[in-house]
């Protein structure tokens, strides 16, 4: 299996859900879920890394640890916000013991200053803000709508998944419930995300075992008119979102790529290609930054290896085949274009909405990524190496960004 390298990982062990991206204006920072211990989940702190460009990254260490001497296990998914002189940084606290994450989260709300070299604790928002009994409270996230700050929580009421609205009643560490944005009979609803256009909001949330999803309506400070539904992204390897701004002013959207098999290597998971996200209609629409293409090379031959290029597939059928008989196969045909994965560890079929044109193919090791027409499928692929095969579309090397630090 071979590692990614164009995409954002720590240099060892765990990684999981980007937390906390923020554009200052001059970098993109992220914080990340990640555990100091090993290549498993668990002792999950916020590590941390800055950009420039959301290609080529600089590893600034852990920044947040959970602080085990007050009954606390792990930190949880969060936001950063700017604030003051500096951000306030809100995460999911979570304690010790059986049911702690499900029954016993609370929400601590933090001070940084610019550089997050300074993390303080400074308040904590607890259960009673809200009106019945919520399960599964975690993940807020704070933005603005006309003048006012929001924050959203993912939570269960009864047997529905919910994303709770919030409005700020005082520098952003004091809540009160509005109401429920969203729900979902039977999930588990987890890492809310909202972008604003006018009036129009894009949620985006995650849903256990089924990946992220958006809902795109019409929202008035306290309800959200639901226009249109559907997924954010059609793979079986993306999940627990975050947003940003961008130097161009549109919204940049994050996510994490889990390993779909064991990884035997020291490490596990890594960013997805940071994309934006657009409106056509209530529409989301993605597509990776720019960025990237800074790191595409020479042109690709039949025969050529392609762990590490970038594909651009006109239609009909491509299969990238190794010399032991694994393949990844794409294939267009009836307004959908389907990948297999044949051989290796995960062999179930994916398919997304393909109106014809062109599709962008990315490849970096384990990790793959397919855009087209605004859509985006992230996928595995474990196994042997594969090459071109003749008569192919046009394909590039990608080289590797520049990741450095612990």
């Amino acid at each position: 299996m071979q590692r990614p390298v164009y995409h954002f990982a720590p240099a060892k062990n765990w990684m999981n859900d980007p937390n906390g991206t923020v554009f200052d204006g001059v970098y993109y920072h992220l914080f990340y879920q990640y555990n100091p211990f090993g290549s498993e989940w668990g002792n999950i702190h916020w590590a941390y890394a800055r950009s420039r460009d959301l290609v080529n990254w600089e590893r600034g260490g852990i920044r947040l640890s959970p602080r085990h001497e007050a009954g606390e296990e792990h930190c949880f998914s969060g936001c950063v916000y700017p604030h003051a002189d500096g951000y306030k940084l809100l995460y999911t606290s979570v304690g010790f013991g059986a049911n702690a994450a499900a029954e016993r989260a609370v929400q601590a709300v933090c001070a940084a200053n610019k550089d997050f070299t300074a993390i303080t604790r400074r308040a904590v928002i607890g259960a009673q803000v809200n009106p019945f009994p919520v399960r599964e409270w975690r993940d807020p996230f704070l933005f603005s709508f006309c003048g006012k700050t929001y924050l959203l929580l993912a939570g269960k009421r009864g047997g529905r998944g919910c994303v709770f609205l919030y409005a700020d009643e005082g520098n952003l560490e004091r809540f009160s419930y509005v109401g429920e944005l969203f729900g979902k009979e039977g999930a588990l609803v987890e890492c809310p995300n909202a972008a604003l256009f006018g009036n129009k909001m894009l949620l985006l949330y995650s849903v256990g075992g089924d990946g992220v999803h958006y809902a795109c309506g019409e929202f008035d400070g306290a309800a959200l008119s639901v226009r249109e539904e559907g997924l954010a992204d059609y793979g079986d390897a993306f999940y627990a979102t975050n947003l940003s701004g961008s130097a161009s002013g549109g919204t940049v959207l994050y996510g994490w790529m889990p390993e779909t098999a064991p990884v035997p290597c020291g490490y596990s998971g890594c960013l997805a290609m940071p994309r934006f996200a657009k409106l056509r209609g209530f529409t989301p629409v993605f597509s990776p930054v720019p960025a990237f293409s800074q790191l595409e090379g020479e042109l690709l031959a039949a025969g050529d290896p392609v762990s590490r290029a970038h594909i651009r597939f006109s239609g009909g059928e491509l299969t990238l085949r190794g010399a032991a008989g694994e393949a990844l196969c794409f294939a267009a045909g009836g307004g959908v274009l389907t990948v297999r994965r044949q051989g290796g560890a995960a062999e179930k079929p994916l398919s997304m909405p393909f109106a014809g044109g062109a599709a962008d193919i990315y490849i970096d090791g384990s990790a793959v990524e397919v855009y087209a027409g605004g859509r985006a499928m992230s996928l595995r692929r474990y196994g042997e190496e594969l090459y071109l095969p003749q008569g192919a579309a046009e394909a590039r090397a990608m080289a590797a960004a520049r990741i450095v630090g612990e």
